[in-house]
Order: C-alpha cells, then sequence, then structure tokens
C-alpha cells in the first residue's frame, strides 16, 4: 500500500507541471488567462489556453475593430476564424512576430525542455527561444518580450 501511494504522489507531481533536476520551480504548462498584446502597431486583448492536447487557443476581445478573431494552433496548423469564416495556413507561413506564432513557439518549446528561471531585479526570467518570458512565483508565464512585442498574461488558471 505504501508504494502504490508512492506512486500516486509521484505521477501527481508530474502532471500539470514541469520540474527540472537544478531547480525546485515548476512551470505550469498548461493554463488559461487573460492576455494582452502591444506589438508597437496594434495593442489588443483576449483569452487565452493552452491545453494537454496540444491545443492553443486565442479569441480578441478588444479593441472592436478586431474583437471576435479567434485563432486555434494545433500541431503547427492555424486556423483563424471571424463571423463564419475561416483561414488555415501552417504556423511557419505566420510572420516571424505574430502573436499566436510567438505564444506558440515559446510554450512548444517551454513543454518540450523547461528552461530555468533567473531571479533579477524584474523578477524570474528566462530566455526560450530569443524571447524574454516572465514567470510568477508560482510557476506561470507572466510574460514574453523581445523589441516593440510584449504579451501580458493574467489571471492564469
Amino acid at each position: 500500500m505504501k508504494r502504490f501511494a508512492v506512486i500516486l504522489v509521484f505521477i501527481f507531481l508530474l502532471c500539470g507541471c514541469s520540474r527540472n533536476a537544478e531547480s525546485e520551480f515548476c512551470i505550469h504548462k498548461y493554463f488559461s488567462s487573460k492576455v494582452y498584446v502591444s506589438t508597437g502597431q496594434i495593442n489588443f486583448s483576449g483569452d487565452m489556453s493552452y491545453r494537454r492536447n496540444g491545443v492553443l487557443r486565442l479569441k480578441i476581445e478588444a479593441p472592436d475593430e478586431v474583437s471576435g478573431y479567434t485563432y486555434t494552433v494545433r500541431q503547427n496548423r492555424v486556423t483563424m476564424s471571424y463571423e463564419g469564416l475561416e483561414y488555415k495556413c501552417r504556423t511557419n507561413e505566420l510572420p516571424t512576430y505574430a502573436p499566436v506564432a510567438v505564444i506558440n513557439t515559446v510554450l512548444s518549446e517551454t513543454e518540450l525542455s523547461p528552461p530555468i528561471p533567473k531571479a533579477g531585479t524584474d523578477g524570474l526570467k528566462a530566455k526560450v527561444e530569443g524571447f524574454s518570458v516572465g514567470f510568477t512565483q508560482s510557476g506561470y508565464i507572466e510574460s514574453i518580450s523581445s523589441g516593440d512585442l510584449h504579451i501580458t498574461f493574467i489571471k492564469q488558471k
């Protein structure tokens, strides 16, 4: 019975987060949150989720001009939809700094090879695929940035 309990505890520790042997920091790989994006050309906000099945979904809520656009990324294929219209492409066909492509890249790479964030004056940070990624103390990604692109995640769960 004790052996079974130890196995259950081990499985519980592996579910939903990633531990690195060099650090006790636990990164939450799968989550949903509010997202705010600033590209230097446009600002928008929406809801985002990244699930265990590897599906990333981003639904834009504001500003009104782009409200309702939904991006779904599944196995490097993007489906962009708006009011019944759909456009499909591969992630590598999107501009390099397209926010949905950046979020997908960072989350995918974090899942494959969890970074070890380093504490600094501006919080816990790590480099992932050339992007500066900020983490909360509880292990959620709270920001992704590079140049004019700034993505902020809040109310992660």
